[in-house]
């Protein structure tokens, strides 16, 4: 995968933090 996307942004293993509507998997860091 081109990480021309996402090379500022964290590591593809961890998804950026969802919007407090609890879509996106839980993380246990919340």
């Amino acid at each position: 995968m081109p990480r021309g996307d996402i090379k500022d942004a964290q590591p593809q293993n961890i998804v950026w933090t969802p919007p407090q509507g609890g879509s996106g998997p839980n993380y246990p860091n919340r």
